[in-house]
Parts: C-alpha cells; structure tokens; sequence
C-alpha cells in the first residue's frame, strides 16, 4: 500500500449504546492521524444516543450521521450502509462501546505503508469498568501475518482494530443472516481473503480498549462455538475439513480461558 495520506473511512454501528457512545467518538476526534471521515449508524436506538450523534455531526463536517429505517437486529446492516457511503481509500471499524488509542491509525497506516499491506489488524486491552482504558502505544516490531487457512482455525481479528484497503472489500458485504449475528464480522474477513487470495497483517501492538459489558452479544462461547461452526461448514466440502477446523477451535478458545485464569 502507497498511500500518501490516504482518507480513511471510519464505520460505527449503533444500537443503544448512549453510555459509552461520546467516549467512542472523543476517541476518533483524539486521532494524531487527521485524514478521516466518521460514519456513525444508528440501528433505530430508542435511547439518546441519535441526540448524541447529532451533537457531533452538526458540529463537525466529517461525522456523518445515518440511520436504519427499522431496527435490523445486528452490526451487519448499519456497516454495510456505511461502506455504501464511504468515500475513503481505507476502511476502518470501531465499535461503538469500543475506544481507540489517539495514535491507532497513525500507526497502523505506517506499518501498512512500510509493508505494503492492505488488510491488517492489532492487538486489543480488554477491559471492564471500573478498570481504566489505555491511552498510549508500546511500540515493536512484531508482526505475524496470517491467511485463511489461518483464520479458519481461529478469528484472529478485532472489528474495532480492523484497516483495509477499500479495493479488497469492493462489492463484499456483511452477511445480515440473523443466525450470524455476532460472527459475520469473521465471515466478512474469511469471503475478503478467500476471494482476493489476500493475507492479513496482525501488529502486537494493544492500539484498542475493548470493553466488556453485560450487553456483549459474543459472550455466550457455547453460542459462538455454534456459530463458529456454521460459517466453517460454508466454506468446506467435506465433514472431516468441517470437525478439524472446528477442533482447532475448540483447543484455542480452551486455551484461551486457562490463560485468563
């Protein structure tokens, strides 16, 4: 990728999230990076927070503010509209109980450049109140890239720490299946580096404050493991492809929980 200052197009999905929505936009506002436009969705919010969005989007001409005509029920419709309207090089997701660190995209966009890179993801602080939300990198050089095979096995991507190359998306779509509510981001990142034999670039670098709440509908792993097997089934033609993908699954979400213990 070479860009030289390349817009970059920043995608919020919203459903009553008026706790944490200014904080979630304050952080885009913070970027060092300044070449951006904010599009912010509300899935038809029957809290304050199209109150909220509007404070920013009268006030600064690069948020913009959209909403569903109906509730739609997940992340997957508001972000497909926002792709329709992005006007960026780059897209960006974040998530809208979710914050950036001010120097996220300023670094990101340079490892990407360095690397000529048009898919890349890093490394999120996973917090819960009354912990208190990162502000600063800590910079490395450690990146690992991997391609779909690798993502088969395991989502390996934070939506919120996500920038790609406009190109890659094209026409690709978040699948608004009701059953992939909560997974379609991951269905998303497998159909892009499937279609266009793309790797993606994970940075070590913690450039997200990912923030756990009651709310989160990921939570439930029995759920998700459900669903994990649903989007591997979709893309294997056989049953034993299907059981190793979701076996390997299986181990690293174990392995993942003794760790957090």
């Amino acid at each position: 990728m070479h860009l030289d200052n390349p817009l970059v197009s920043i995608i919020i999905p919203n459903f009553n999230t008026e706790k944490y929505l200014s904080e979630t936009i304050e952080s885009v506002l913070a970027q060092t990076y300044k070449n951006w436009e904010l599009l912010i969705i509300d899935d038809n919010s029957t809290d304050k927070s199209v109150e909220i969005i509007k404070s920013y989007s009268d006030k600064y001409d690069n948020v913009l503010f959209f909403q569903t005509e109906e509730n739609s029920g997940g992340p997957a419709t508001p972000r497909n509209i926002g792709l329709d309207n992005a006007k960026g090089e780059l897209i960006a997701f974040l998530d809208s109980d979710d914050t950036w660190f001010p120097d996220k995209l300023k670094y990101q966009i340079k490892f990407m450049q360095r690397e000529n890179c048009k898919f890349s993801s890093t490394f999120r602080n996973t917090f819960s109140e009354p912990q208190q939300i990162k502000m600063k990198l800590k910079e490395n050089l450690r990146l690992k890239s991997y391609d779909f095979y690798d993502l088969l096995k395991k989502n390996l991507v934070d939506t919120s720490a996500v920038v790609i190359h406009k190109d890659l998306i094209g026409k690709i779509r978040f699948n608004t299946t009701p059953e992939l509510v909560a997974i379609e981001d991951y269905d998303f990142w497998l159909r892009i580096l499937k279609k266009h034999n793309e790797n993606i670039l994970v940075s070590e670098v913690e450039t997200i404050n990912y923030r756990i709440t009651g709310s989160n509908i990921s939570g439930s792993k029995l759920i998700m493991a459900k669903k994990f097997l649903r989007v591997v089934k979709n893309y294997n033609d056989s049953s034993l492809a299907t059981f190793y993908y979701f076996l390997n699954y299986s181990i690293l979400s174990l392995i993942y929980l003794v760790k957090k213990r």
